[in-house]
């Protein structure tokens, strides 16, 4: 009898780090003639793979139910009911506070979805995880089997090749890279505080920030306070850039990739940053040292203890060099292959576990 597996997710975009990894577990699955059957919550038309709508799963007590948990989302209450082996991949839920004050309808999503995560563990057989940190978290909440699964970044979209418009003007250019929503838990205020730290010592040096403006508010917060650091002319808001040509073209050109991030639960542009070449400047909070590996160095103390070690690294050729090496070895664990040794692995367990 051919296994089925439903896999569930509250949305599906394209592009998003969630996004690409499904539609890897999809294509290798499918490869293997498993029968895997897609939905949302809430349907995307512009999504690559066809899905339907959650509300048509039916289940039948021998298929798998694949459930993808980051927000409060209706089909979190398919854990509670359904008869299905369930799979409770878990990649983390922001926390609320961090929406407080710029977008109450997110802070009420992720709050709901971080109380609910504590009333999971009876209800699933096997919970997934894609960094020690989440590991640590899901035992917290008492979850019995747990199993990591590399997450899959799509690096092979940077063929290298580079955008014909873009290159001449960044490759003549001084700077750091920050890549991702423009939102509170990426810490860009405290990164935009180092910056003018390090610009003092290196003027020619600029910020470019690449990522869609979701709240507003915020967005203007930064502005102001770009303008109060005198930095306008060195911070640069490109807006979000889809094409994966220009965006390899911003990575590679990159003198470092900055991340001070509040919270994340794996921070895919770190390994997009360390296949294009570029050290990783981040500081310790988890998981951004397993994600980040050997390919970068992380930031201690404030910020004028930061800078010392930026430009520690900035002028030692052969590290910095080592540094590049090490990540594009680092990130070969987030690959399509990767993923599919550990699927293997993880079907023999299930099939012991049925």
């Amino acid at each position: 009898m051919a296994l089925t597996v439903h896999m569930i997710t509250p949305v599906l975009s394209p592009g998003d780090a969630i996004g690409n990894y499904i539609q890897s577990l999809v294509r290798i699955l499918r490869n293997w003639s498993v029968d895997v059957r897609l939905y949302a919550d809430y349907p995307n038309p512009h999504f690559a793979l066809p899905h339907y709508a959650t509300a048509s799963y039916r289940p039948t007590g021998t298929d798998i139910l694949w459930l993808h948990f980051s927000i409060e989302a209706p089909s979190l209450d398919l854990l509670y009911t359904s008869p299905d082996f369930k799979i409770f991949d878990s990649h983390g839920v922001s926390p609320a506070a961090l929406f407080h004050g710029y977008n109450p309808y997110l802070e009420s999503l992720c709050a709901a979805g971080a109380a609910r995560l504590k009333t999971f563990a009876p209800h699933v057989d096997l919970a997934l995880a894609h960094t020690n940190y989440i590991v640590d978290e899901l035992r917290a909440h008492h979850f019995r089997r747990i199993r990591t699964l590399p997450l899959v970044v799509d690096t092979a979209r940077f063929t290298g090749q580079g955008d014909a418009e873009w290159e001449p003007l960044v490759s003549q250019l001084d700077y750091l890279l920050f890549v991702g929503r423009i939102v509170p838990q990426k810490g860009l205020a405290r990164a935009l505080q180092l910056f003018a730290a390090l610009h003092t010592q290196q003027p020619q040096l600029q910020f470019l920030l690449v990522g869609s403006h979701p709240l507003p508010t915020y967005s203007a917060e930064l502005e102001q306070r770009v303008a109060e650091l005198g930095l306008t002319d060195a911070v640069i808001f490109t807006g979000p850039i889809s094409d994966p040509q220009t965006l390899s073209t911003f990575y590679r050109h990159a003198r470092f990739y900055l991340c001070l991030s509040e919270w994340e639960s794996f921070c895919v542009p770190l390994v997009e940053a360390m296949y294009c070449g570029t050290p990783v400047l981040a500081h310790d909070v988890a998981p951004l040292p397993e994600t980040m590996g050997p390919g970068g160095i992380l930031l201690r103390g404030g910020p004028a203890d930061m800078v010392q070690q930026i430009q520690a690294v900035a002028g030692d050729a052969g590290h910095y060099a080592a540094l590049q090496r090490a990540g594009q070895r680092h990130v070969q664990q987030y690959t399509d292959q990767a993923l599919l040794l550990q699927l293997r692995t993880l079907f023999a367990a299930l099939a012991n576990w049925s």
